[in-house]
């Protein structure tokens, strides 16, 4: 025989355990939430994040599987020069740790000149610009297979080059990174 006792004990019981049940489910959902989010940030998303506000880099969607990532304010390369100064060693040091927290296929380092002197000149000039910065991101830790360099010499200008201000802007590189 059943006790008015007992019974309300296993009522008790009963609905602590579905409470606890129910209770682990929304825990359990809360924390795939949070996790199925964390893993839905877009990869601009996460570099940008991961980049601290390090302002001298600048970060464009070019397609759902293309970022373009520029140095602007960063001083590039002086005139014929092919070496990289230290602010951009910085930016470049930064954008290396950010790398290091998105999944990309392949990244791009394309190199830029003015327009002062012989075209086949600064072809040349700029791949060795690019060649230089792919170095250095391989002694920073990015994987070899997934990086490459191409040079642009002058014929993409983003500053006008009648300047020597513009000249500086356009002695430069670019990074594509390829999702």
């Amino acid at each position: 025989m059943i006790t008015f006792g007992r019974v309300a004990l296993s009522v008790a019981c009963a609905l602590a355990l579905g409470g606890c049940a129910a209770n682990m489910q929304s825990s359990s959902s809360g924390t795939e939430q949070a996790y199925s989010s964390a893993y839905a940030q877009s990869p601009s998303s996460v570099l940008t994040e991961n980049l601290n506000g390090f302002q001298h880099i600048s970060l464009q969607e070019l397609s759902a599987e293309q970022l373009k990532i520029t140095f602007p304010g960063v001083t590039s390369f002086e005139f014929a020069a092919r070496d990289i100064t230290p602010e951009q060693k910085l930016a470049l040091e930064a954008l290396g740790n950010a790398l290091h927290h998105i999944d990309y296929q392949a990244l791009e380092v394309l190199g830029h000149t003015d327009n002062r002197g012989n075209y086949h000149y600064n072809l040349q000039l700029s791949r060795e610009r690019a060649k230089v910065v792919m170095d250095y991101l391989l002694s920073l830790g990015i994987q070899s297979d997934k990086l490459g360099y191409h040079g642009k010499g002058p014929d993409e200008p983003i500053a006008d080059n009648s300047s020597a201000a513009g000249q500086a802007q356009n002695r430069r590189i670019e990074i594509l990174v390829y999702l």
